[in-house]
């Protein structure tokens, strides 16, 4: 069985707590691996102990980001935090599958 390692945080907002997956923000007030310059919540893999995704909120709620591949990266979005990080499972699915 695989260990799931949770990130090390410091008074950050949990925006999503899943078993594999967590969505957190960050700020100049909370940074994380000086990610806080370019956006403002990220997705972390547990099982992976990397950020999947790294991502941003609109006013109106919605959430975009990016997670890497290859030399480039994919768009993720959604109207919520959770459809958020389901995207970013959708495609990391993808992207594994495509690794194979």
């Amino acid at each position: 069985m695989h260990k799931y390692t949770a990130p090390v945080l410091n008074g950050h907002k949990v925006l999503y707590k899943g078993k594999r997956y967590w969505a957190f923000e960050i700020s100049k007030e909370h940074p994380y691996e000086n990610y806080e310059e370019g956006c403002s919540i990220i997705v972390y893999d547990k099982y992976c102990d990397a950020v999947a995704a790294w991502c941003d909120s609109s006013i109106y709620g919605s959430c975009t980001g990016y997670i890497p591949y290859g030399q480039s990266s994919i768009e993720v979005n959604g109207q919520t935090v959770k459809e958020l990080v389901t995207s970013v499972i959708d495609w990391s699915n993808w992207v594994e599958r495509a690794e194979k």
